[in-house]
């Protein structure tokens, strides 16, 4: 009796377990919506800024993808280019001027391991002479 009870509770458990189960992990039911839908507003924007000289199309025209719709004025964009082709030429003068410092710096160093080499046979020679007697 006692045997027939604790497997009933286990069974019990285990069914509500899995109903459970499949409510909490239970798929959301399809959104049915009614309405209209309307697409008539698209932005366009473009790559660059800048001001707008031409517009190629009218509104409601049918444009396909990359069709040119407007032309920008030259100056800005013509000024924007002559900006960074100037910062171009400063930033290349200013990497030759490192390169210059560079090659000063490798001088140095030469010069810095020739004077270190002959002083170094100047302190043996005069280390042979004191060793021999030859200098007090």
């Amino acid at each position: 009796m006692r045997r027939k009870l604790a497997i009933t509770v286990v069974l019990l458990a285990a069914v509500s377990t899995i109903g459970w189960l499949k409510v909490r992990h239970a798929e959301p039911a399809d959104l049915v919506l009614t309405g209209v839908v309307t697409t008539n507003d698209v932005i366009v924007s473009s790559q660059v800024s800048g001001r707008v000289s031409r517009l190629m199309v009218t509104e409601g025209a049918t444009v396909a993808p990359n069709d040119v719709i407007a032309t920008l004025e030259p100056g800005e964009l013509q000024a924007d280019r002559a900006f960074y082709a100037r910062s171009a030429e400063a930033v290349a003068s200013q990497v030759e001027a490192s390169r210059a410092e560079l090659a000063a710096a490798f001088a140095q160093d030469s010069e810095a391991r020739a004077n270190l080499t002959n002083a170094q046979h100047v302190f043996d020679r005069q280390q042979a002479l004191v060793t021999a007697g030859g200098v007090t």
